[in-house]
């Protein structure tokens, strides 16, 4: 119900994971996908949350992992391959800056470097945002 000086609803529409899912459904997938079932899907977000890269690809190598598990992945490329294939917001983009710190080196000048600076477009965040993303 409205009120006097309140903002309203413009309309309601999907999020993208709604869409998304909806897709799953009229093709068939369960909603784990891209994983094979809901137990690959719960070591994938343990994997996610616990473990770095690089003990993901030293937990995915172990043998007792590989002989024990049959996962469909067998190292963190191939995890993160698959992880790529869920919806996810806007895309990253990697620019090397130079910085300056506060040591010099043996000219008395401030040491530099470069160094990868990792960013979102801000203007796409508020819109994934807002399109609950």
């Amino acid at each position: 119900e409205s009120q006097p000086g309140a903002g309203w609803a413009q309309h309601q529409g999907e999020t993208v994971f709604e869409r998304y899912r909806k897709e799953q459904r009229e093709e068939g997938e369960e909603p784990w996908a891209p994983f094979e079932n809901a137990e690959e899907w719960s070591l994938a977000q343990w994997l996610v949350k616990n473990l770095g890269q690089t003990q993901t690809d030293e937990y995915l190598k172990l043998p007792i992992t590989q002989n024990r598990s049959k996962l469909p992945f067998h190292n963190n490329r191939s995890f993160l391959q698959r992880v790529d294939e869920l919806p996810h917001g806007p895309a990253w983009s990697c620019n090397m800056v130079t910085v300056r710190g506060n040591r010099e080196d043996e000219n008395g000048e401030l040491l530099e470097e470069e160094v990868e600076l990792w960013s979102r477009d801000p203007v796409e965040c508020v819109k994934a945002a807002i399109n609950g993303i």
